[in-house]
């Protein structure tokens, strides 16, 4: 059953999948997602749909915390959106007059337009932070914590990253690691420093 947002129909991955399985329970069909990016604070998934001889493609894009639920399950997310796509290309001809866009996928536009999620501030004080795992969830640095990744990342996760509470705590093992706990990442210096260092 659809989803009313804004006067609008929409719905719900899983309303698609029990369709898209009925429809075609006397078919050979497969569903296959793929990740194409996870990394720099972004995830895009590719779902790929099969039934028969026809393919039908959907991709969505997430950005790791720009939502509650981004900072946590980005991947899955992204996933779901994709999957609810391509099966809505498959089901065109099924009877629900909805959009393609899945009702989560308008959820999720509507909270990052009018609700941003900020991360809450942590207390930093102690060091057991720096033993848990940052949240990468795939490549070399999965399950890794803060003292375990190589300064490269850190630098990326200050950088790059949109996850508030990584950077802030990415911050903090750089200077840890550099002897400058109270100091500044980039601690301004005099001309004469600056000069001092290319000398």
């Amino acid at each position: 059953m659809p989803v009313k947002i804004h006067g609008n129909d929409y719905t719900t991955c899983d309303e698609r999948l029990k369709m898209f399985h009925e429809k075609y329970k006397d078919k050979v069909k497969s569903i296959l997602t793929e990740i194409i990016q996870f990394k720099d604070g972004i995830v895009v998934v590719k779902a790929v749909v099969k039934v028969g001889e026809e393919v039908y493609v959907g991709h969505a894009y997430e950005e790791i915390g720009s939502t509650q639920i981004n900072t946590t399950s980005a991947l899955e997310n992204c996933e779901t959106s994709a999957l609810a796509r391509s099966i809505k290309f498959c089901l065109g001809d099924v009877d629900i007059s909805d959009s393609i866009a899945s009702a989560e996928e308008v959820i999720t536009a509507k909270l990052q337009q009018n609700t941003p999620f900020k991360a809450k501030k942590e207390d930093l004080s102690g060091d057991g932070w720096r033993d848990q795992p940052i949240g990468f969830k795939s490549g070399k640095n999965e399950g890794k914590s803060y003292k375990e990744v190589d300064d490269e990342t850190l630098i990326w996760i200050v950088e790059q990253c949109k996850v508030e509470a990584w950077k802030e705590k990415a911050a903090k093992e750089i200077n840890i690691r550099s002897g400058k706990v109270e100091q500044e990442i980039n601690p301004k210096v005099s001309k004469e420093e600056a000069d001092s260092l290319f000398e």
